[in-house]
């Protein structure tokens, strides 16, 4: 696989997340978002109050990782930005069952949240996926339809190549072959 193919960032993740990346660069992609929210989150220490935020930081991350990299590295950085909050964020550093219960409600809200969102977001990649795979068949379809049934209306348009060889009027040439239809059916009734 050609370096290129893979790094060419594209914003909806659509290579990233299909399997045309390896593994290990969503990973570390993803390993590569936490860091960044980890060290936002110690820069803040000083400017958020010791207590209510310790997650402020980690949202973005899990989002991104799991929308541009896929639900795996999404879930890892949610799996990481769960133990760095309560690691680093979340009052004297005791064990999980000896935390205040509010410390621990809020974890457990914070993990079902992440959980909750990466459902969502993988849910919603998954359908923008289909909806790209039907689009390509639906073009497909229109071409190869418009191969097999030339428009009679072709004479009509002003420029000389077929109106399907023109993507923009598709559209319009559909309509016209339609009302020609309807015209030829009328006129051969008469």
């Amino acid at each position: 696989m050609k370096l290129n193919s893979f790094m060419r960032f594209e914003f909806s993740g659509g290579a990233w997340r299909a399997g045309k990346v390896p593994a290990a660069v969503r990973y570390l992609l993803a390993v590569v978002l936490f860091s960044v929210a980890l060290g936002a989150r110690f820069m803040l220490i000083d400017l958020l109050p010791a207590r209510g935020f310790p997650f402020l930081s980690f949202f973005p991350a899990v989002l991104l990782a799991a929308y541009v990299v896929g639900i795996g590295p999404g879930l890892l950085v949610a799996v990481l930005s769960i133990f760095s909050a309560w690691a680093f964020f979340m009052g004297p550093r005791v064990t999980l069952f000896a935390m205040p219960q509010s410390d621990a409600i809020a974890l457990v809200f914070f993990t079902v949240i992440l959980i909750v969102d990466c459902a969502v977001i993988e849910r919603m990649n998954l359908t923008m996926r289909r909806l790209h795979a039907t689009t390509l068949k639906l073009q497909n379809s229109e071409d190869a339809l418009v191969l097999r049934h030339p428009c009679p209306a072709t004479s009509i348009l002003t420029s000389p190549p077929k109106c399907h060889q023109l993507p923009q009027r598709k559209f319009f040439c559909f309509l016209l072959c339609i009302y020609c239809a309807y015209l030829e059916r009328r006129m051969g009734s008469l």
